[in-house]
């Protein structure tokens, strides 16, 4: 199907290397039937954690970070994301009315799930520590 689709590519975009390709593959099929959903997030913090976890605490980890941290997040139609980062911005405005004002400049206007999507469905793993995640999941 399409989402099987998309995971294919999602996986080719994280790893380079065919046996990492091919275990996440079949880890993100595993946990889309788990779910009944799918993100590129998703696919983003599996790949993160299986170099350093088992498969099976990964799971264990999703599921909690599915259900409890960001619920709603790594849906196909993400309305908890959605609403998060509309509430993002609403912040930002408040606390940095520059950075707001540029974001939102009708020449440039970026919708807040445009620049808060790697930070909240992706748990910061592409701008944070390492050590920082790991102690935060």
């Amino acid at each position: 199907g399409e989402t099987e689709r998309v995971i294919v590519q999602d996986c080719i975009r994280t790893f380079a290397g065919e046996d990492h390709r091919q275990r996440l593959e079949v880890f993100l099929n595993g946990a889309f039937q788990e779910f009944g959903n799918y993100s590129q997030g998703m696919a983003h913090v599996s790949a993160f954690l299986l170099l350093t976890m088992s498969e099976d605490d990964v799971i264990a980890l999703l599921r909690k970070i599915n259900l409890e941290i960001i619920p709603g997040h790594w849906k196909h139609e993400s309305d908890g994301f959605g609403a998060s980062a509309y509430v993002f911005q609403h912040i930002l405005e408040k606390h940095d009315a520059d950075l707001y004002n540029h974001f939102t400049n009708p020449n440039l206007y970026l919708m807040p799930e445009m620049y808060t999507r790697k930070w909240f469905c992706g748990l910061g793993l592409h701008c944070l520590d390492v050590e920082f995640v790991y102690r935060f999941l």
